[in-house]
């Protein structure tokens, strides 16, 4: 999340992590953008990312995917997918408000 109330894909490349920075405002502000923007929604203390969201803004070569599907099925043995695997659960980080 930016303050200019987007989201963007940040170290695309980094596969090992998974979060959601908010910038400077509040978590009611954060569920707004990830709906507004279709890229995820908020339940509980997480962030649920939409695998399309993630997908149509990765690095299109053969190594980042491998290792995405990687961390997917990494995800999917932590029970970090939604029951229907189209979002995967991230934390949230929170910088300067909340």
């Amino acid at each position: 999340m930016t303050p200019d109330r987007t989201a963007t894909l940040i170290d695309a490349e980094e596969t090992s992590t998974f979060s959601v920075h908010a910038l400077d405002m509040p978590l009611d502000d954060v569920a707004e953008i990830l709906a507004r923007t279709e890229s995820g929604y908020l339940a509980g203390e997480y962030a649920w990312i939409s695998r399309t969201f993630v997908e149509e803004r990765a690095p299109s070569c053969a190594v980042w995917r491998r290792r995405y599907e990687d961390m997917l099925q990494y995800a999917h043995k932590h029970g970090y997918l939604s029951p229907d695997n189209t979002h995967i659960r991230a934390h949230l980080e929170f910088h300067g408000h909340r």
